[in-house]
C-alpha cells in the first residue's frame, strides 16, 4: 500500500507554477543538476503535515483538522520566493525556492495552523520544492515569484503518484 500524506499548503496561481517549472527546467539544464522536476500542478508551499499513513486516515481526524483550519482567521497576504537553495533531506538532494521577507505571511499562517492543531511549532522554513534527487548547486537569487495567498488547502498525496487531491479549501479573509 502507498505512503499517503495529508498536509496543508499554499498553491501558487497556475501561471506562477508554470514560471517556477520553467525556472526549474532552466536550472536543471544550465547546472546539470539531474533529479526529477516536480509536476507543475503539484507545486506548493507546505504549511503543516497533518498525517502520514499507509491506510486511510480516520474521518474523525480529518474532521478535527478541518475544524482547526476553519478556526484560523488571517487576511490574504503576498508570498514572494526569490532564492534557490540546495538541501539534503535524507538521502536525496532537493532544490527549492525560498524567500526572505516574502515569506513572513507564510510563517504567520504556519504558526496559526500549528496553534489551531495544538502542535509544537519546531523548525519551519517556507519553501517550494522544485527538483528532487538533484546534485548540489550553489544557492543564489532566483527570479521573484509572487502571488496573493487568498486561501490554503488540505491535500491528500500518495507517494510516488505525483498527484495531489485537494480535500479542503480554506479562505484567508481575516
Amino acid at each position: 500500500m502507498a505512503d499517503v500524506r495529508y498536509f496543508f499548503a499554499l498553491q501558487p496561481y497556475p501561471a506562477i507554477a508554470r514560471e517556477a517549472s520553467v525556472f526549474a527546467a532552466e536550472t536543471q539544464a544550465e547546472n546539470r543538476t539531474g533529479g526529477v522536476i516536480r509536476p507543475v500542478d503539484t507545486l506548493h508551499v507546505t504549511l503543516a503535515l497533518v498525517a502520514r499513513t499507509t491506510g486511510q486516515v480516520p474521518w474523525a481526524l480529518l474532521d478535527s483538522v478541518r475544524r482547526a483550519a476553519r478556526s484560523v482567521h488571517m487576511r490574504a497576504f503576498d508570498v514572494g520566493l526569490d532564492r534557490l537553495e540546495y538541501w539534503r533531506p535524507g538521502d536525496r538532494g532537493l532544490l527549492a525556492l525560498t524567500g526572505g521577507e516574502g515569506v513572513a505571511g507564510v510563517e504567520m499562517l504556519h504558526e496559526a495552523l500549528m496553534i489551531a492543531l495544538d502542535r509544537s511549532r519546531g523548525t519551519y522554513t517556507p519553501h517550494m520544492s522544485l527538483i528532487w534527487g538533484a546534485r548540489e548547486t550553489a544557492a543564489r537569487r532566483a527570479p521573484l515569484l509572487r502571488w496573493r495567498a487568498s486561501n490554503f488547502v488540505l491535500v491528500r498525496s500518495a507517494h510516488g503518484q505525483s498527484r495531489h487531491e485537494i480535500i479542503g479549501r480554506f479562505p484567508l479573509v481575516g
